[in-house]
């Protein structure tokens, strides 16, 4: 039987959880004069924020689950380590940035 690793599931709840964050924390930045950096959701952005946190956490779900059900895959694995990885700086980026505006 073909299950997810244990590993597998707890990388793409971490990936799916700091997605989320990334989102809250864009919202944040965006109220306290930040500007998005990224030209498409600067667009998204500016419609409604409810259209960014669908496009964000979907693409970003459907991403690491096509990562997730390929894990036997190196490429897969690398992946999802790679989409981690990145999500974690983002995180980190937040995070500074929030500080150095005094939002935290």
């Amino acid at each position: 039987m073909d299950c997810l690793l244990p590993r597998t599931i707890v990388l793409t709840l971490i990936i799916l959880t700091i997605s989320i964050l990334d989102v809250i924390f864009t919202k944040v930045l965006l109220e306290n004069g930040a500007s998005e950096l990224n030209p498409l959701m600067a667009q998204v952005v500016q419609s409604s924020f409810q259209s960014v946190l669908i496009y964000k956490s979907l693409g970003v779900a459907l991403l690491a689950y096509f990562l997730a059900i390929h894990q036997n895959f190196k490429v897969s694995f690398y992946g999802m380590h790679a989409l981690a990885a990145t999500h974690i700086v983002l995180l980190v980026y937040h995070l500074m940035c929030c500080y150095l505006l005094d939002v935290i």
